[in-house]
């Protein structure tokens, strides 16, 4: 079961809605909608179960049926950038 934390090196920046991420170990520039956002400041005190339940209530109008898919793919997404790890996977 996957336990997603934030990387501790990522600096952010709130931008209205959106926030943008800096990566000083690659020099990387990321800007998050206001919904990966939600997922990337949520990570770490919801599990992907709470997230994607809770998608519907911090977004007016979200298909409860697509939620689960966005949110496993905006974690993977973040994964892949570096800006999340999975402690999980770290730790076996």
């Amino acid at each position: 079961m996957a336990a997603y934390h934030r990387n501790p090196q990522i600096e952010e920046a709130p931008l209205q809605q959106e926030l943008m991420l800096f990566n000083p170990a690659t020099s990387q520039f990321y800007m998050l909608n206001g919904t990966m956002a939600y997922i990337w400041r949520n990570c770490e005190q919801k599990s992907v179960e709470e997230l994607i339940a809770s998608i519907g209530d911090a977004f007016e109008g979200t298909d409860p049926s697509k939620a689960s898919e966005d949110v496993e793919k905006a974690l993977a997404d973040l994964l892949s950038l570096g800006l999340v790890i999975d402690r999980a996977a770290v730790t076996t």
